[in-house]
């Protein structure tokens, strides 16, 4: 009876040890088990895109962590891609160059892969490189006005002004009246010594700028006059708002 109680309190020690591991490493313990089929870590990859393009970085950052050892290997560079455009949305250039090493230079989405080893170079004052690298990335992806501009501004580096405002031409045409993408047009026009076209370009951007500050005024006077109204007719004097 001793012997069977033994063999009962080993087997019941067993079970805890393993609960206790199974709470603090779930990923080592069921890493085995949690391999996700192809349709379904792609349609996670897909989500967490959609979380990286909408600035929800902690979330993404989450969803990438999950990921790691359960996705199959032909979407371990797209997850790396991921990772590398997330951290470069955090501004860490190291982790973002770590997550770019991972992927095969000749991966097919320039687009991507390219506009990251781009920002990379511009934050190293590696201008030709940056260069090189933008301008695969915009022509994969023209419609990026970000991509565009971040060209422009590695081409004013290099005093390559014409180039620097077909550059700022172009995200414009995407972005139209952008104030940003404005005054760096005008900081082109400038060292080009076109001057009344700087100025112009300056004029349309503190145009835009204040357009977008009264905007966000109006629509928080909008809130918080709503708010007062809801307030005054929870009161005991609904005249009073």
């Amino acid at each position: 009876r001793g012997y069977t109680g033994r063999i009962v309190s080993f087997t019941m020690r067993h079970c805890i040890g393993f609960l206790i591991a199974l709470l603090l490493f779930p990923s080592q313990v069921a890493a085995g088990d949690d391999r996700l089929d192809l349709p379904t870590a792609e349609s996670h990859l897909n989500q967490i895109e959609l979380a990286v393009s909408a600035g929800r970085v902690t979330q993404a950052g989450s969803m990438l962590q999950w990921l790691e050892g359960r996705i199959p290997d032909e979407l371990q560079a797209r997850r790396s891609l991921l990772l590398a455009e997330l951290h470069m949305a955090k501004g860490d250039s190291q982790a973002a160059a770590d997550a770019l090493a991972n992927i095969p230079a000749e991966t097919s989405d320039q687009c991507r892969y390219a506009g990251i080893a781009g920002w990379l170079a511009y934050g190293h004052r590696d201008w030709n490189q940056a260069i090189s690298m933008l301008a695969k990335s915009v022509e994969a992806c023209p419609d990026d006005s970000g991509r565009w501009n971040l060209l422009g501004l590695a081409l004013i580096q290099k005093n390559e002004t014409t180039a620097a405002l077909e550059a700022f031409d172009q995200a414009l045409t995407v972005a139209p009246d952008n104030p940003s993408l404005l005054n760096n047009r005008a900081l082109a026009y400038a060292y080009s010594g076109k001057t009344s076209a700087a100025l112009a370009d300056l004029e349309r951007h503190i145009v835009g700028r204040c357009a977008r500050e009264l905007a966000t005024d109006l629509a928080r006077a909008d809130h918080d006059l709503a708010g007062h109204e809801v307030r005054g007719d929870l009161g005991d004097d609904a005249t009073e708002v």
